[in-house]
């Protein structure tokens, strides 16, 4: 093997290695929201086992945050009238 043979070997491991990186950074990011969201455990299992998007959007998209605002918004509302469920 050539020195270019062995360059190009260790350019696909370093390749390998930083998608590697970007999807555990991924899943701990994905997973320290899921811990630290106010959801039902049912909806939080849900969200845990469906593939994380890719594509920019989705678990953490703003559309999302709206309607977690939204869910937060309506337990407060009715956390102040007394019902604790």
């Amino acid at each position: 093997m050539s020195l270019i043979d062995y360059e190009m070997i260790a350019a696909c491991h370093v390749a390998v290695t930083a998608s590697k990186q970007i999807a555990i950074a991924i899943h701990l990011r994905r997973q320290a929201w899921l811990r630290t969201a106010s959801i039902l455990d049912n909806a939080r299992n849900r969200i845990e086992d469906s593939p994380p998007s890719l594509d920019g959007e989705g678990l953490f998209a703003s559309t999302m945050d709206g309607a977690l605002d939204n869910l937060m918004k309506m337990r407060e509302t009715v956390s102040s009238y007394g019902y604790q469920g």
